[in-house]
């Protein structure tokens, strides 16, 4: 493994030797290159620490997942590497659906880990009293501060641990859904989920591969969370041999 810095710096990479073809990885929410490492073992890789986590600086402003696929497709572009076939946990994934769509020149198949790709129920009303707080910052009867408190006291666990643009960042990606961008995937794409993932339920891949064209496996591991990639690798590996026989 050898990590390299690309786009003048921009971003970190992780790169593996091994058996073509070459595949991406792209990490979940909170991770880094190393998280997928395992399910890639003997492949030639690519596994950059998305912009804002491990020793990628942030971006320059509160992109959304579009903006983060910009940047990966600047990084194949770079490399010279594609077209690549891609595997993507979660966040990862939410890229992985912009890059698909918009630079299908660069992608030969998806692997869906996991990933928030579609809403099941419209998003709820924040509580009571944070909508309260949030009236009387806006008519400046109280500070930031108390903003932000309640923020704190609301917020997921990844919201509390984000700061600055990376908070932005989670908000705006969290409100994004991608029914467009997976209709307009032209490669084949499987699906590998956790049958107990409480961040993105089954129900949520059962729906994405009826919309995308080329869906050539849905893979429900029995037992398994939303981290399928560190349970069962050998699961994440055998989806990614299929999607690779189905590109031909």
């Amino acid at each position: 493994m050898t990590l390299r810095t690309h786009l003048d710096g921009a971003l970190f990479a992780e790169h593996l030797d091994g058996s073509p073809p070459p595949v991406l990885a792209l990490h979940g929410w909170g991770r880094d290159r190393n998280d997928l490492l395992a399910p890639l073992s003997g492949r030639r890789a690519v596994s950059p620490d998305l912009a804002g986590f491990g020793s990628s600086p942030a971006p320059p402003e509160a992109w959304g997942a579009s903006g983060y696929a910009d940047q990966v497709g600047r990084l194949l572009d770079e490399l010279d590497l594609g077209p690549v076939f891609v595997v993507a946990h979660s966040f990862g994934g939410r890229v992985a659906a912009h890059l698909g769509a918009a630079r299908p020149e660069l992608v030969r198949g998806i692997v869906f880990l996991g990933v928030p790709l579609l809403r099941l129920t419209a998003p709820g009303r924040p509580p009571r009293s944070y909508r309260l707080v949030r009236r009387l910052r806006r008519m400046r009867l109280v500070p930031e501060s108390v903003l932000d408190a309640a923020r704190q006291r609301h917020g997921s666990a990844d919201y509390r641990a984000a700061s600055g643009v990376m908070r932005d960042v989670l908000v705006t990606v969290v409100n994004e859904e991608y029914t467009d961008q997976l209709t307009r995937l032209a490669c084949p794409v499987a699906f590998c989920w956790g049958e107990h993932d409480t961040a993105a339920r089954v129900e949520v891949a059962r729906r994405a591969a009826q919309l995308v064209p080329n869906s050539v496996l849905l893979d429900v591991v029995e037992g398994a969370g939303h981290d399928v990639h560190r349970s069962h690798p050998d699961r994440v590996r055998a989806a990614l041999d299929r999607v690779v026989e189905a590109a031909g």
